[in-house]
């Protein structure tokens, strides 16, 4: 009698014993929470990087604008001993920020010129910034006076004796303007000029230097507090200039305004164009020359 043995090992009847591992439907499965989570992941990021360029666009705004109105001040300030002439130009772009600014519900930009604005003196929903040394009196800081500001160009201009003499030079000229420099628009620059005496072959005033003190600054507002008229009647104005005031009067006024607007926008400086709305900040100061009467 014969046997036959059988490997059941590999017995072609025999079904083997699939292998753990994922069915497709759990790979979609897994694969759209994963796209939620990264989706999530990726918009947070975003929010992140461009909150943090738009933090770094106004810390850079803020260095500008107060190394500037330093500069400035520190100036300005030096006419009260001097005695000197001061002469402010009121000038002012065709355009704004495009921001509605003192939140009266429409853009309604004008000069900065210390006035009540039409527009906005009924508003109710502007927070006012008042300045303590001029409470209750028509500063910029009052509910009345118009926010929503064209970018000024002003210019202001004041001679200062040189510390040291030179031969036929009877003065020293500062001027701030914002003007072209070096091919970029929108710089704040400090001009010097010298005053040269009729004796010289070239009499008058005579360029000298121009130093870049602040860059990206789209407006340059300053207003002048005018002592010479009765305390009632007090205010702020727009331009000033010593050479036309009165000898029985003050020849420089009371305080200074001074504002800077500055680009603020997370966007490249270079990819921005005149009248379109942009982000911006505003920095200001009060420089005090000499008491009122």
């Amino acid at each position: 009698m014969s046997c036959i043995l059988i490997n059941k090992r590999s017995h072609p009847t025999r079904r083997r014993r699939a292998a753990p591992g994922f069915t497709f439907l759990e790979i979609l499965v897994a694969l759209a929470i994963s796209s939620v989570f990264l989706v999530g992941a990726y918009a947070a990021f975003v929010q992140i990087s461009v909150a943090q360029h738009a933090s770094e666009a106004r810390a850079e705004a803020l260095r500008n604008g107060r190394t500037a109105l330093a500069t400035m001040s520190s100036e300005l300030k030096s006419i009260i001993s001097l005695q000197g002439e001061l002469i402010g130009v009121d000038d002012a772009a065709p355009y704004g920020d495009g921001i509605d600014n003192n939140a009266n519900g429409k853009v309604d930009e004008k000069r900065l010129n210390g006035q009540p604005d039409s527009a906005g003196a009924a508003t109710t929903g502007a927070v006012p910034r008042e300045l303590t040394s001029w409470t209750k009196r028509p500063d910029p800081g009052d509910p009345g006076v118009d926010q929503d500001c064209l970018f000024g160009r002003d210019q202001v201009m004041f001679d200062i004796f040189p510390s040291i003499p030179t031969p036929g030079m009877t003065a020293k000229w500062v001027r701030y303007v914002i003007a072209n420099y070096d091919g970029q628009p929108n710089v704040l620059l400090r001009e010097t000029m010298i005053e040269i005496g009729g004796a010289t072959p070239n009499p008058g005033v005579q360029p000298v230097n121009a130093t870049p003190i602040a860059f990206g600054v789209l407006g340059f507002d300053v207003l002048y507090w005018n002592p010479n008229v009765p305390a009632a009647q007090r205010g702020w104005v727009a331009t000033w200039d010593t050479r036309t005031v009165p000898a029985a009067q003050l020849g420089l006024p009371a305080s200074v305004f001074i504002r800077l607007t500055l680009y603020a926008d997370p966007r490249p400086y270079e990819t921005w164009t005149p009248g379109r709305p942009v982000e911006t900040i505003k920095l200001e100061t009060m420089v005090n020359i000499e008491p009122s009467l």
